[in-house]
Formats: C-alpha cells, sequence, structure tokens
C-alpha cells in the first residue's frame, strides 16, 4: 500500500520547490529542522529551486558555505551541516541588538544607526564566509533570494542567473556577493535599514526617462529592503503563469512556514507609541501573508481534479501530539537576529521536524 512507501521513493521523480520563510534566527532554526526531516527521507536531492526570505535566506547562505558552497546531499546534510550550523548559531550573533532596541536607536538618530551596514560586514567576515559571489553557485538548484524594492514596491530577486525586478529590469549572470544579497533580503525597515545599490556597478544600462507600458523604471541607485514586506513565504517565484500553475523548475511546492503567528491585542490604545506602530506592521504583515498562502493552496489543490495535491504548508507551532509545549514555545519566539538560549534553539530544531514529520504523514495518507 502506498501508506507503506518511503517518501523518497513517492518522490522520485518530482522537482521539489522549497521556499524558506523570513522571521530572522527563528526562522533560521526552524528550517533547519524542516531540513533534518527531508534529509532524512532522502528529498534534498529533489529540490530543484530554493526561494528565500530574510531568516531563510541567512541559513541557506551557511548551508551552502558549510558544504563548500554547493547545496549538501541528504548524506551530507545530515553527516556534516546540520551540527555545524546549529552550533554555528549558538554562538555567531549578526546583532547584538534586539528589533525593538536597534528600531529606537534608528529613530532617535535619525537613521544614523541602522544595522545595514554592521550586518553586511559580519556576512562578508571570514566567520561568515559569505563573500563569494553568486556565480559560485551550482546551476541546479536555482537558489532565488528575495528583496523588495524601495522605490517601485516589487520583488527583486538574486540568482546565478539574474538579479532585479520587471519594473527596472534585469541583469544576467549579476557579479554579486552572496552577502549583499542576502543582507538585502533581511533589511528589516528601520531597525536595520536598506541595502543600496549601485545599479552602473553591475552592467545595468537604465533609461533617460520613464516610457509608460514599456516596463522600464529609470534608475542609478535602488534601495532594497526585506523580502518580507512584499512575500516572507518567499513563494511567488514559484506561481508562474498568472498563478495558475507552476514553473518548469518545480512540480510540487513545500513552504516552510516560519512567520510569526499574529498577536492579537485586547487594547490597541493602551500601547506606547512603538508597539501600536509595530502592531500596525503586523497587521500589514499578516495580511501579505494571508494572501501568498490562498495563492499557494488555489495552486496546490487538486484533489477536485482526482490528484494528490502538489505542495505542503509546514508552519511552526504545528506538530505531533504530545509535543505542544515545544510547540508553543517555537511560535512565540520574537523576529531577531542575535542569539538564542539553548531552549529555544531545541524547541526551534525539534518543531520544525516535528511540523514536518506531521505534514509529511498527512500527504502519505491522502496520496
Amino acid at each position: 500500500m502506498i501508506e507503506n512507501k518511503k517518501l523518497h521513493e513517492i518522490f522520485e521523480n518530482r522537482k521539489i520547490g522549497l521556499a524558506l520563510s523570513g522571521g530572522g534566527y527563528r526562522a533560521a532554526v526552524f528550517h533547519l529542522g524542516v531540513m533534518a526531516y527531508m534529509a532524512e527521507n532522502d528529498l534534498l536531492e529533489r529540490i530543484t529551486h530554493i526561494s528565500t526570505v530574510s531568516g531563510g535566506s541567512i541559513v541557506m547562505g551557511l548551508i551552502y558555505r558549510l558544504n563548500d558552497f554547493r547545496f549538501p546531499t541528504s548524506k551530507e546534510y545530515l553527516e556534516t551541516v546540520h551540527d555545524q550550523a546549529i552550533e554555528f548559531l549558538k554562538t555567531n550573533t549578526l546583532l547584538e541588538d534586539n528589533m525593538k532596541t536597534a528600531a529606537v536607536k534608528s529613530v532617535t538618530s535619525n537613521g544614523v544607526l541602522t544595522l545595514n551596514k554592521k550586518l553586511l560586514r559580519r556576512l562578508s567576515s571570514k566567520k561568515w564566509g559569505l563573500d563569494k559571489s553568486i556565480q559560485v553557485l551550482d546551476d541546479i538548484p536555482i537558489w532565488t533570494i528575495n528583496a523588495t524594492t524601495g522605490e517601485t514596491g516589487k520583488s527583486w530577486r538574486f540568482s546565478k542567473a539574474q538579479m532585479g525586478e520587471y519594473m527596472i529590469g534585469y541583469m544576467k549572470k549579476p557579479n554579486i556577493s552572496l552577502a549583499q544579497a542576502i543582507t538585502a533580503s533581511a533589511s528589516f525597515p528601520v531597525a536595520i535599514g536598506p541595502l543600496r545599490l549601485f545599479l552602473n556597478r553591475y552592467g545595468y544600462k537604465t533609461k533617460d526617462k520613464y516610457e509608460p507600458g514599456r516596463g522600464e523604471f529609470p534608475r542609478e541607485t535602488v534601495t532594497l529592503y526585506d523580502g518580507g514586506l512584499y512575500d516572507n513565504l518567499g513563494t511567488e517565484v514559484f506561481f508562474g503563469a498568472n498563478g495558475t500553475q507552476f514553473p518548469k523548475s518545480i512540480d510540487f511546492l513545500i513552504v516552510s512556514d516560519a512567520s510569526k503567528p499574529f498577536d492579537m491585542k485586547q487594547d490597541m490604545a493602551s500601547l506606547w507609541w512603538f508597539g501600536k506602530f509595530n502592531q500596525i506592521s503586523d497587521i500589514s504583515t499578516e495580511q501579505i501573508r494571508s494572501l501568498r498562502l490562498r495563492m499557494f493552496y488555489n495552486m496546490i489543490d487538486q484533489t477536485a481534479k482526482g490528484k494528490p495535491d502538489l505542495g505542503l504548508h509546514i508552519r511552526i507551532g504545528k506538530g505531533e501530539l504530545g509535543l505542544e509545549e515545544e510547540a508553543r514555545c517555537a511560535k512565540s519566539i520574537d523576529t531577531d537576529l542575535k542569539l538564542f538560549s539553548q531552549r529555544k534553539m531545541n524547541c526551534l530544531i525539534n518543531n520544525g521536524y516535528d511540523a514536518a514529520s506531521k505534514n509529511f504523514s498527512k500527504y502519505l495518507e491522502h496520496d
């Protein structure tokens, strides 16, 4: 019976797309748990396209660096990468301040104390080792790193094949560092601040004026923010043909979603100004996430056509029965780029693994 088949046999001929959401170190550690489950079932070899945002981009950069800038096989991930990645994130912070403190410093200094330059320096440092060009990556799996263009409000994407967005245009085979791409992807507004990219350094040919209807927006520089402003799940790259079918690069989509669950408030009036601003920001983020999820479920739900579903949504805070305490711990952790306690690390890794196990088990039941 199909329930008794191993997952790697069921997915043997599949081309898996893997979307790793944003969410700072919380997302990075949760994704390691999801990938550990997939590796134990020999699924990493089936991944043909990866799309990452913010914390997802940070952890994928670390995974590549720990495996000599090659995407690991399932065996390599389990024997070499997983434990090293956990130990690295236990001892190496990207920012000392939490996001709230960083935001206050930025506002009170009129943006002088934003942390984008520090983030870029650390990712480029010998310790992180992400100063390599994006061109060192293999062609498969495709890795798309997502940011948001401040000037146009569109999704800016970095990959080995090209970088850019449709209003400004694309540059083929960009010679840009992984550290720059990941910094842009994680540049949370106010607290970290944007990455400014000078287009002429990468061979862009800009127009003298905007031509309506031509899809071209003349710029010499772009201001890149966190990819989560546009799509914190990193799924849009997989919504080809106006959201009605997958691109040729995949035929099954797995979304590892470590977005912080929305925190409902009993009384907005009692919050101080930053608390109000934060809640309004969370409302916008939650609505964007909900929109992407609706598109995702519309794409994968093929049961009405007599076919199995074409994707999985692995959500933080979900998991196997009996592990509810770890699930509650995981989804309560704030978005930060600083070190977590051992307890928080453990509950995130375990919840990622357990949530993946639960979702794949349900998929087998309905396949």
